[in-house]
C-alpha cells in the first residue's frame, strides 16, 4: 500500500516536487501520511478516487496506469481494519492518510521485518522522513 501510495505522488508531482513521509504513533493509534505539491484532485473527483478504473481528470491519462492503485490500496487498508483518506487542495497538491488500531500490549507481532527502501526518479526532490513519537 505504501508503495502505491508513493509510486501515485511521483507520477503527479512534476520536479522539482516535495513529497513528504510522515509516520506517528500514539497509544492506540498509527499513522502514515503520504504528501504532495503535485496535481491536486477536484473536489468532484474526490468522492470517486478510490472506485476502480476511476482516473481524476482526461489530463492523468497523460500518466501510465489504469486506476486501479487507489483502489487496492482501499481495499488493503479495509482488509487490515484501517483507514485511508485523502485531502486535496487545488493547485497545493494531495495528502493521503492512512490510520492503523495498534495491536494491543498483550499482543506481539511475530513476524520479521526487514526495512523497506525507496526510491524515486533523480529529477523529483528527495522525500523527508520523519518520525513523530508521541509519549504515553
Amino acid at each position: 500500500m505504501a508503495w502505491i501510495l508513493l509510486d501515485n505522488a511521483t507520477k503527479y508531482t512534476a520536479a522539482p516536487g516535495i513529497i513528504k513521509v510522515r509516520l506517528s504513533a500514539c497509544a492506540k493509534t498509527a499513522a502514515a501520511t503520504v504528501e504532495d505539491n503535485g496535481r491536486s484532485i477536484s473536489p468532484s473527483g474526490l468522492p470517486h478516487i478510490f472506485e476502480r478504473f476511476y482516473r481524476a481528470d482526461p489530463s492523468r491519462s497523460e500518466v501510465e496506469g489504469c486506476g486501479l492503485g487507489l483502489s487496492i490500496a482501499k481495499w488493503i487498508a479495509q482488509v487490515h481494519q484501517a483507514t485511508l483518506s485523502v485531502e486535496s487542495r487545488e493547485n497545493a497538491g494531495s495528502v493521503f492518510a492512512l490510520f492503523s488500531r495498534c495491536l494491543p500490549e498483550d499482543q506481539e507481532v511475530q513476524a520479521s521485518c526487514a526495512p523497506l527502501t525507496v526510491s524515486a526518479p533523480s529529477d523529483i526532490t528527495p522525500a523527508y522522513l520523519t518520525n513523530q513519537s508521541h509519549p504515553h
